[in-house]
């Protein structure tokens, strides 16, 4: 009896045991012990991709020591399999971090990968493609359950401009926030995520709550863009 007791005392009873958490958290074990997506070789190239998606969009490329140091992070998270789930991009309007989104984009599309979450008509893994989406757009999804619960388990997700759309929408007199839902799942399933997005850390939390942002912080890696818009900057040798 003695032994029992022993045994039983590294369980508080008072505590009642949520069986819903622990089936979350066994899942995102067992998730974890697969690789995640990731490009071979991102790091040494990134910059230079970078470098023409700005040549694309017409402008000139400027060098920067902090946003060549940003680069460098969003490519070393990108190429490591071990990564966390999630990449936030975060800085003011015009400094690269939309830019830095494309540049992942044309990577993975590059890389000619396979999806492992997503399959074609054939059921075989589908060419690896990363969806962007502006935040607001997400909400254009709320009207169709399935298209919905289909973008939360799209393998490969980005959203830009995150912290733009309402927290809470109305849908049939309910209020919902499906931001925060479609970025949970993701979250539980450990499904590749960027987000890019002008809030500091502190509003963040203000605008989502402590426990979403407590999750962001365990989901995401965090590359803080330098405080400079590049819209507004000449390069020395323009006319």
């Amino acid at each position: 009896m003695e032994d029992q007791d022993n045994d039983r005392k590294g369980i508080p009873r008072h505590q009642p045991i949520c069986v819903e958490r622990l089936l979350s958290r066994m899942m995102r074990v067992r998730r974890t012990l697969a690789a995640l997506f990731s490009v071979p070789g991102a790091t040494a190239v990134f910059e230079a991709f970078y470098e023409r998606e700005v040549y694309l969009h017409g402008r000139k490329y400027i060098e920067h020591p902090a946003l060549r140091e940003c680069l460098k992070k969003v490519g070393m998270w990108l190429e490591n399999p071990n990564k966390t789930v999630g990449l936030l991009m975060a800085g003011n309007p015009g400094n690269g971090k939309s830019t830095a989104l494309a540049t992942i984009k044309t990577l993975i599309s590059c890389s000619e990968q396979k999806d492992p979450e997503n399959t074609d008509s054939y059921g075989h893994p589908a060419e690896a493609f990363l969806r962007v989406y502006k935040a607001i757009e997400i909400l254009h999804f709320t009207n169709d359950e399935y298209k919905f619960n289909q973008l939360k388990r799209t393998g490969l997700l980005a959203i830009d401009d995150f912290g733009l759309e309402p927290v809470e929408v109305q849908k049939y007199g309910n209020v919902y926030s499906p931001i925060i839902e479609l970025l949970e799942y993701r979250y539980d399933n450990r499904l590749f995520t960027v987000l890019t997005t002008n809030l500091l850390n502190k509003t963040i939390r203000e605008r989502y709550g402590d426990r979403m942002a407590d999750r962001f912080n365990e989901m995401l890696t965090c590359v803080a863009f330098p405080d400079v818009s590049f819209r507004s900057i000449r390069d020395d040798s323009s006319p």
